[in-house]
């Protein structure tokens, strides 16, 4: 998968260099640390194998969902310091709808 994400970014032309997937390397050992410290913490309570599985298939959508809405936010603050929306694809209103219209499919597809 990762392989493959990588290639496809390369074949688009977008930067995926190792400078620029090292922040994304970085914060996914923090999120993989906490991780471990939660499963540590819940096998008292429920076997390890479970814990896993339930934390992978709840908090990876949540995981998700935050870094969609921290990408809002980023747009907004810098299209409102710079006035040109520059380096941001669409404007943070527009980014704010399609969020929303996410989660109602992602709610949707959930029942």
């Amino acid at each position: 998968m990762l392989v493959d994400s990588v290639a496809a970014l390369h074949r688009l032309g977008y930067p995926c260099d190792a400078c620029q997937l090292f922040p994304y390397a970085r914060h996914a050992a923090e999120l993989a640390d906490h991780d471990a410290k939660l499963l540590q913490q819940l096998s008292a309570q429920a076997p390890r194998a479970g814990a896993a599985v339930t934390l992978t298939v709840l908090v990876e959508p949540l995981l998700v969902a935050m870094r969609r809405l921290a990408i809002v936010e980023a747009c907004h603050r810098r299209t409102a310091v710079e006035k040109t929306g520059a380096g941001c694809v669409q404007s943070a209103k527009q980014q704010r709808e399609m969020l929303e219209k996410l989660r109602v499919d992602e709610t949707l597809r959930s029942h």
